[in-house]
């Protein structure tokens, strides 16, 4: 299996950021199947993307 560079953060602070890491995760791999170890970090970034979109705004 071929090496990257990318690592799944450990969290994602917004949800424009985790839009970005998966949109670079997936660009990385275009046109090919993931890697069982790659889709266990896609679904990490879906869960990131999921807590950052339910995330509670903090108060002013």
């Amino acid at each position: 299996m071929p090496q990257t560079s990318w690592s799944t953060p450990a969290t994602v602070q917004s949800v424009s950021a985790a839009n970005e890491a998966i949109r670079t995760f997936m660009a990385e791999r275009a046109g090919r199947g993931l890697w069982p170890e790659e889709q266990d970090a896609y679904e990490k970034l879906l869960t990131d993307w999921a807590a950052a979109v339910h995330r509670k705004p903090a108060p002013a």
